[in-house]
């Protein structure tokens, strides 16, 4: 109860703190004890202690389930640091666990610093595993490289989004229309 009051104010040191008294007093913690100190880490920057929590886990002899790998991606994604993300999402794959929200997670990270390679490697990775990302989440990845000025991008993905018979909007293609006639490639903006 304690951990989770901290957790839920994104208090990381008081639900550490919890933790070492539940080690300190040998009472065990359960998975959802992890599950809710990880919490407290979403919010955050530190990696280094959310991966600690998650070796605790692992020590204690669980296995991570989707939502304590979604916790660790998001603190990852929270502080920059999209190859610790990668690693995570990676585990997460490896365990069976992964899922459109995390691959979508880091695909919209990509996106937003507009790295088209690694946006089009994890929606590759995703759709191996059988998942298909959703219309919303395409509409977001086109608009982001629309919005960063790399409107070749964005139609890779919109194009890419059509194969998969996903429900774009009319925003979307706005948005694509804009970054072309932006670039001064009015042929490309009435394609």
């Amino acid at each position: 109860m304690l951990i989770n009051i901290h957790a839920r104010n994104g208090d990381i040191q008081g639900a550490s703190r919890w933790m070492s008294e539940m080690r300190a007093c040998k009472v065990r913690a359960d998975q959802v004890t992890f599950n809710t100190a990880l919490k407290a880490f979403r919010r955050s920057t530190d990696v280094a202690g959310a991966e600690a929590i998650l070796q605790d886990l692992h020590v204690a002899g669980f296995k991570p389930n989707a939502s304590e790998y979604r916790s660790m991606i998001n603190t990852c994604l929270q502080s920059d640091r999209l190859d610790r993300a990668e690693f995570w999402l990676e585990e997460m794959a490896q365990n069976g666990s992964a899922d459109v929200s995390s691959y979508s997670s880091i695909i919209a990270a990509y996106s937003n610093v507009g790295d088209v390679k690694k946006v089009c490697h994890w929606l590759d990775q995703m759709e191996a595993e059988g998942l298909s990302g959703t219309a919303s989440a395409y509409n977001s990845f086109v608009q982001a490289f629309a919005k960063n000025g790399d409107a070749s991008a964005a139609e890779t993905l919109l194009q890419r989004s059509a194969t998969s018979q996903l429900d774009i909007t009319g925003a979307t293609y706005n948005t694509l229309i804009s970054a072309w006639s932006k670039e001064g490639n009015a042929d490309r903006a009435e394609y």
